[in-house]
């Protein structure tokens, strides 16, 4: 076993993304590019992934991270000259909505991608709408306490 495939984590069916690519069908194209995103929606954190080449030289590919559509992270021309696996780590640490592989340079080799590390973003927007709220009654309260004692 290489030491790559040990690495792989499980998907949970929270964690689920969704893979949908475009290229021209049968060509070696640096037009392609392959997009993921949550399913269901949702920001997600790219922190890592493993990549090299299948012989030599590699092709090149960006990373991009997008939110609503625009593009708020970028790795560009990612490629490889050996066949030993690396890892890119960390990656796009603030959340994105999707991730957009495209083509960038073309060699004689293949990249080879392996062990993306997605994190999905969870809402914490009603947690601290609750801490707010009762560090407000707290300091309500202490304002009564204070008002009854003059």
């Amino acid at each position: 076993m290489c030491e790559h495939q040990r690495h792989k984590p499980a998907i949970s069916d929270a964690d689920t993304v969704n893979i949908a690519s475009t290229s021209l069908a049968g060509e070696r194209s640096a037009l392609a590019a392959i997009s993921v995103t949550q399913i269901g929606g949702g920001l997600f954190t790219f922190t890592a992934l493993d990549f090299a080449s299948n012989r030599g030289p590699s092709d090149g590919v960006d990373l991009i991270g997008l939110v609503n559509g625009v593009q708020t992270s970028i790795f560009p021309n990612l490629t490889s000259g050996t066949t030993t696996f690396s890892t890119l780590n960390p990656l796009f640490l603030t959340p994105i909505d999707e991730l957009r592989i495209v083509g960038a340079s073309q060699s004689s080799a293949t990249l080879i991608l392996d062990n993306f590390v997605f994190n999905p973003v969870r809402d914490t927007g009603s947690t601290f709408g609750l801490l707010a709220l009762a560090l407000a009654g707290l300091f309500g309260a202490s304002r009564v306490r204070s008002i009854r004692l003059a």
